[in-house]
C-alpha cells in the first residue's frame, strides 16, 4: 500500500500559522561545548514514583533507578516487574537452548489483560504489532523441544512489541495500569511508554559492555525432573551486549544524541546421535539498536525534536533431528517522529508526525521431506527430516499524526487532542513450498516401491501475497478543576476505524478528595477499547494447500488424488470493538520516613471479546466455517498495598497485590490450524490451541504477588547497591493428568484428560552493585555486577522431558565508562 502525503501536509498546515509568528531559524555557530566538570555523584532513588492523587494508575521509573535496578541483558520489560499490577510470564525462567538463545523482551500482562492487549510506546509512538503474535509465541515455545519443526506460516520472533530499545538509553518508563487519561487508547490491559533520554547540552561519551556465559548461571532441576537430565545436558552459551553513545551539543541551540548498541547470543547445539553422527553446531540471536535524537530550540517558545530508532534482530534455528534445515529469521523494527512543542499565549501545544515499520522475513529451504531411515545414510532415527517450509516475509507500516493542546478554562485546565493513523500489513510466500512423506510398501505389488517404501503424501503450499490496512481517527477531551478539597477530571475519547467500522466513545472520570491534610481518597470509572488487529484479514488471504495422497487397498497403492484446502474465512460483519469497563478506588496518605502509602483496588469487566464459532454451512454434520462473535468476556479483580520511604539515603519500596482473573469464551488471536479435539476438561472437548491458550493466560495469573526493594549509595557515593525480593504465590493451573484414563468421546474418540495442578510459590532475591574504579573531573568508570535469584530458589516453571532445567542463580558483569 502506498501512503498519501495527506498527514504530513495537514501537520505542516496546522503548524504553519504558529511558525509564521516566530523569528527566522538561527542555527548559531557550530562548535563543540566541552564539559567543564563532571557530576561524579552516584545517587539512588525509589524503585518507582507514584502516589499522584489523581493519576493513581501511573508509575514512573526514572533513569537513576533504571541504571541501578536493571537486570543483565537488554530486556526492558524486566523493569516493569516492580509494578504491583504487572505480571510477568512465569516461563521466562525456564531453561532450554532455545529460551537461552532468545534476547527479545519478555511478555507481560497488566491488570488482567492479555500480553498482546497493551499499548506499548517509545516516546509516545506506538510499537504494537497488529499481526498474529500469539501464533509466533506458540511456535517459539514449541521450539524449546530440540526436535521440533518450524511452522508452515510462522516467522519466529513476531512479538507484541515491534521495536526494541536498550535499557541504557531509557530515560524513564511510564506504566499506566488503571485510571488512564483520555489521552491514551488502543488497549484493554495497560499502557507502557519508554521515554528515551534527552541529549545533553554538554559533550559526553558513554560506553558500556556486559558479558554472561553458562559458567555464570546455575541450572537447577526439580525432584520429579531429575531423571530427565541423564540424556539432556544443560545449555552451553555465551551472551554479550555493548553500547556506545555520544552527546553532541553541535550549537547553542542544537543538541544531538547518537548511539549504537549490540547484543548477541551464541548457543551450542548437538544433533541426535542417530542424525549425521550427532555432530555439534551452534546458533544464536543478534539484536542491534541505532539511535539518533536531536533537540533544536527555535526560540523561547518553540522547540523541535526528531528521533529515529532502528532495531534489527536476527535469529537462527535448526532442528536437532534434521539436515539442510537451517531457518534464518529477521524481525527488524523502526520508529521515528518529528515533533514541535510550543506555546502561544495561554495555549500549550504539541504536534507530531510519526512513522514506524516492522519488517520480518524467514529464509529456509522450500521442500520438506520426512525420510524413512532406510532410504538415507545420515539418519538411523525413526523420524528423519530434510529441508523446510520455505521463505516468508511480512511487514507492518504505520503513519500517524497527532496534535495535543492545553488551555486554562474557568480556573481549570482543558486538554484535548486529535490522532490520525494508517496501518498497513502485508504477508507473502514468494514461491510454493512442499512436504513429502513415505509409507511402507510391498515391492511385488507396487512397481515404484524402493527399499520397502514409496511416497504416499505430497502437500503443495500455495504462494500468496496478502495485504490489509486500517485507517483510524481519535478525538479526546478532558477537563480538570479543583473544587475546594475535591479535584475532578472528566473526559472522553472517541475512536473510529474503517476495519470494523465502529464509532466508539470511551468515558473517563476521576475524582480525588483531600479528606485530611495530604490524605486523598480517589475514585475512577473508565472505559478502554482494544487496539487494531489485522490478523484475520491477513489469514483469509494466506493461501491454501493441495494434499496429494494415495490410498492403499489390498497392499496396492492407487493413483494420486488431490484435495484442495482453502484458507479459512473469518466472518466479522457487525462485530463490536472489544472493551473493558473499570472501577477503581485508592487511598493515599503520607507516612513516616518521608514516605507514602497507598491502598488501591481495581475491577475490570471485559466485554465483546472476540470468540470463535464453527458453522456447518453444508449441513453435512461437519463444521466448515469459522466465524467470530462478541461472546468473549473476562473479569479481573485486584487490590494492592504500596509504600515507599527513605531514611538517611536508604530508599525503600514495598507492595503486595492480590488479584483474580476469569475468562469465558475469549478467543486466542493465534490462527494456527488445529481443529482436532485432543483434550477433555470440565465437560468440554478442547483443541491443542484451546488448551495452550488457557495455559498461556495462567502464566500471568498468580493471585498473590509481593515486592520489596532497598537501595543505598555508600563510600562517598562510590558504591551503590540494590536489593529486591519478588514473591509469586502458589496457584492452581490447567495441566495434563498423567494417571487419568483417556476419556472416550462419542464424536472425537479417546481424549486426554486435563485437570488442575498446583504451581508452587517462588521467591527471587535480586542484587545489583556498582563500584566506581575511576572518578575524576572528566572520567568515570564503574564495574557492575547484576545477580538474579541470589538464593538459587527453584522458579517452578513449566518443564518437559526435553527441558528439565530451570534458571537458578545467575549474574552479569558490566564495565561502564563515561566522559
Amino acid at each position: 500500500m502506498k501512503y498519501s502525503p495527506i498527514y504530513a501536509a495537514v501537520s505542516a498546515l496546522l503548524a504553519a500559522p504558529l511558525l509564521a509568528q516566530q523569528a527566522p531559524v538561527d542555527l548559531g555557530n557550530l562548535e563543540v561545548v566541552e564539559r567543564v566538570s563532571a557530576d561524579t555523584s552516584a545517587t539512588v532513588d525509589a524503585a518507582y514514583e507514584s502516589y499522584d492523587p489523581v493519576d493513581t494508575g501511573l508509575s514512573v521509573i526514572n533513569q537513576t533507578t533504571i541504571s541501578n535496578s536493571a537486570s543483565g541483558g537488554i530486556d526492558t520489560t524486566e523493569l516493569l516487574k516492580v509494578n504491583p499490577f504487572v505480571q510477568m510470564d512465569v516461563n521466562r525462567d525456564a531453561v532450554s537452548a532455545a529460551s537461552i538463545q532468545t534476547i527479545r523482551p519478555s511478555d507481560f500482562s497488566i491488570s488482567g489483560g492479555n500480553y498482546y492487549d497493551n499499548n506499548i510506546m517509545i516516546d509516545g509512538v506506538g510499537a504494537n504489532s497488529v499481526l498474529d503474535v500469539a501464533a509466533s509465541k506458540k511456535v517459539a515455545e514449541k521450539l524449546a523441544n530440540p526436535n521440533a519443526t518450524m511452522g508452515v506460516n510462522d516467522i519466529v520472533g513476531t512479538t507484541s512489541q515491534t521495536v526494541y530499545v536498550d535499557p541504557a538509553l531509557v530515560g524513564s518508563v511510564e506504566i499506566l495500569d488503571s485510571n488512564v487519561s483520555a489521552e491514551h487508547g488502543g488497549f484493554t490491559g495497560g499502557v507502557v511508554n519508554y521515554n528515551l533520554r534527552e541529549p545533553s547540552k554538554e559533550f559526553g561519551v558513554n560506553f558500556r559492555a556486559g558479558f554472561q556465559n553458562d559458567s555464570m548461571i546455575d541450572y537447577i532441576v526439580s525432584d520429579e525432573d531429575q531423571e530427565d537430565t541423564e540424556d539432556t545436558p544443560p545449555p552451553s552459551f555465551m551472551k554479550y551486549n555493548t553500547s556506545l553513545s555520544l552527546d553532541l551539543p553541535l550549537t547553542e541551540k542544537l543538541s544531538v544524541l547518537a548511539s549504537y548498541s549490540r547484543s548477541e547470543s551464541s548457543v551450542d547445539y548437538q544433533r541426535k546421535a542417530s542424525v549425521n553422527g550427532g555432530e555439534a553446531f551452534d546458533n544464536g540471536d543478534l539484536s542491534e539498536n541505532f539511535l539518533v535524537k536531536g533537540v533544536y530550540e527555535l526560540n523561547d517558545n518553540l522547540t523541535a525534536e526528531a528521533q529515529v530508532v532502528y532495531s534489527p534482530y536476527e535469529s537462527a534455528f535448526h532442528s536437532n533431528n534434521s539436515i539442510n534445515a537451517q531457518y534464518h529469521s529477521k524481525t527488524d523494527g523502526l520508529s521515528s517522529y518529528l515533533k514541535l512543542n510550543g506555546y502561544h499565549g495561554d495555549l500549550d501545544w504539541q504536534t507530531k508526525v510519526s512513522y514506524s515499520l516492522s519488517d520480518g522475513s524467514r529464509e529456509a529451504p522450500s521442500d520438506l521431506i520426512n525420510w524413512p531411515s532406510a532410504l538415507v545414510d545420515w539418519c538411523s532415527s525413526g523420524t528423519c527430516f530434510e529441508g523446510g517450509y520455505g521463505d516468508l516475509s511480512q511487514q507492518q507500516q504505520t503513519l500517524g499524526w497527532s496534535f495535543i493542546g492545553s488551555y486554562p478554562v474557568l480556573d481549570g485546565d482543558l486538554r484535548f487532542g486529535v490522532e490520525v493513523e494508517t496501518i498497513s500489513a502485508e504477508k507473502s510466500r514468494p514461491e510454493q513450498a512442499t512436504s513429502t512423506s513415505f509409507a511402507k510398501c510391498d515391492a511385488s505389488l507396487n512397481p515404484d516401491c524402493v527399499d520397502g517404501y514409496l511416497a504416499s503424501t505430497h502437500i503443495v503450499y500455495d504462494a500468496y501475497d496478502a495485504d490489509a490496512s486500517v485507517n483510524s481517527e481519535a478525538l479526546w477531551l478532558e477537563y480538570q478543576r479543583q473544587f475546594g478539597t475535591l479535584d475532578v477530571r472528566i473526559g472522553a475519547r472517541a475512536e473510529h476505524d474503517d476495519y470494523l467500522d465502529n464509532y466508539d466513545i470511551a468515558p473517563r472520570f476521576t475524582a480525588s478528595w483531600q479528606f485530611y491534610d495530604q490524605m486523598f481518597l480517589t475514585i475512577g470509572a473508565n472505559r478502554y477499547y482494544a487496539g487494531n488487529n489485522l490478523s484475520y484479514a491477513i489469514a483469509e488471504q494466506m493461501g491454501g494447500y493441495t494434499r496429494y495422497s494415495r490410498k492403499k487397498v489390498g497392499g496396492v497403492y492407487g493413483d494420486w488424488t488431490a484435495t484442495v484446502v482453502n484458507p479459512d474465512q473469518y466472518g466479522r460483519s457487525e462485530l463490536a470493538t472489544p472493551y473493558s469497563d473499570e472501577l477503581t478506588a485508592a487511598i493515599t496518605i503520607p507516612t513516616a520516613l518521608e514516605g507514602n502509602f497507598r491502598l488501591k483496588g481495581t475491577i475490570r469487566d471485559g466485554r465483546d471479546g472476540f470468540a470463535s464459532d464453527e458453522i456447518d454451512s453444508n449441513n453435512d454434520g461437519k463444521a466448515d466455517t469459522t466465524v467470530f462473535t462478541n461472546d468473549g468476556r473476562n473479569e479481573y479483580y485486584g487490590i494492592s498495598a504500596e509504600w515507599t520511604g527513605n531514611y538517611q539515603g536508604h530508599q525503600f519500596n514495598a507492595n503486595i497485590t492480590w488479584s483474580e482473573s476469569k475468562s469465558n469464551g475469549e478467543y486466542d488471536t493465534s490462527l494456527q490450524d488445529s481443529p482436532t479435539k485432543e483434550y477433555w476438561y470440565n465437560g468440554q472437548a478442547l483443541t491443542e490451541d484451546e488448551k495452550t491458550y488457557e495455559q498461556g493466560r495462567q502464566n500471568f495469573g498468580s493471585p498473590l504477588r509481593a515486592s520489596v526493594s532497598w537501595s543505598k549509595a555508600w563510600l562517598d557515593d562510590r558504591l551503590t547497591t540494590y536489593l529486591a525480593a519478588n514473591y509469586r504465590g502458589a496457584y492452581e493451573e490447567l495441566d495434563e493428568l498423567d494417571d487419568a484414563p483417556l476419556y472416550e468421546h462419542e464424536q472425537y474418540g479417546p481424549l486426554e484428560q486435563l485437570g488442575v495442578v498446583e504451581r508452587k510459590a517462588f521467591t527471587s532475591f535480586d542484587f545489583n552493585s556498582s563500584i566506581q574504579v575511576v572518578r575524576t573531573d572528566k572520567h568515570q568508570a564503574t564495574i557492575d555486577i547484576k545477580i538474579n535469584n541470589l538464593l538459587n530458589d527453584l522458579p517452578h516453571t513449566d518443564t518437559k522431558s526435553y527441558n528439565p532445567y530451570q534458571q537458578g542463580r545467575s549474574y552479569w558483569v558490566y564495565f561502564n565508562y563515561n566522559y
